[in-house]
C-alpha cells in the first residue's frame, strides 16, 4: 500500500486489515498486490509505480475528479482503478484478491464490464494475498 497522507495510509491499513486472508507487508518485502493512493499524479511517483507494474499488480486509488486520467493509468500498466468516493473495506479486499489473480479491477463508476487484465509472468491465484506498504 502506498499513501503519502498519514491519515489516508492509516485508514487504508485498517480497512484491509479486516480481511482475514490479507496480510500487510513492509515496503521492502515482496507483495502480491500494491494499493497505491494517488491524491496527485506527480511524475516521480507515477514513474516509481510504473516500474512496479512490470512485476507486481498495482491498483490506483484516486479521486473521481481524476476519472479522465484512469485510462492513461491502465495504459501505463496499472492493474486497476478505484475511486476514493466509492471504495469500501470489502471492495478494497476484493480488488486486491482480483488483482492478485491477474484480473483487471475497475471502479463501478467507470461503468465498464469487467475486463481481463494482463497476467504477470508466472502469475497464479494467490491465497493469502500480501499487500505492500510503500
Amino acid at each position: 500500500m502506498s499513501a503519502d497522507d498519514l491519515i489516508v495510509g492509516f485508514g487504508l491499513r485498517s480497512m484491509v486489515s479486516a480481511g482475514a486472508d490479507l496480510t500487510l507487508v513492509d515496503e521492502g518485502d515482496r507483495a502480491d498486490v500494491v494499493l497505491a493512493d494517488l491524491p496527485d499524479l506527480s511524475e516521480w511517483r507515477l514513474t516509481r509505480l510504473a516500474r512496479l507494474t512490470t512485476r507486481t499488480p498495482v491498483v490506483a486509488l484516486l479521486g473521481v475528479a481524476r476519472v479522465h486520467q484512469a485510462i492513461g493509468l491502465l495504459r501505463q500498466g496499472f492493474q486497476g482503478i478505484l475511486f476514493h468516493e466509492t471504495y469500501t473495506p470489502e471492495s478494497l479486499a476484493s480488488a486486491a484478491r482480483a488483482a492478485a489473480e491477474g484480473n483487471r479491477v475497475l471502479d463501478p463508476l467507470l461503468a465498464v464490464p469487467s475486463l481481463p487484465g494482463p497476467r504477470q509472468p508466472g502469475s497464479r491465484p494467490v491465497a493469502p494475498v500480501r499487500l505492500a506498504c510503500a
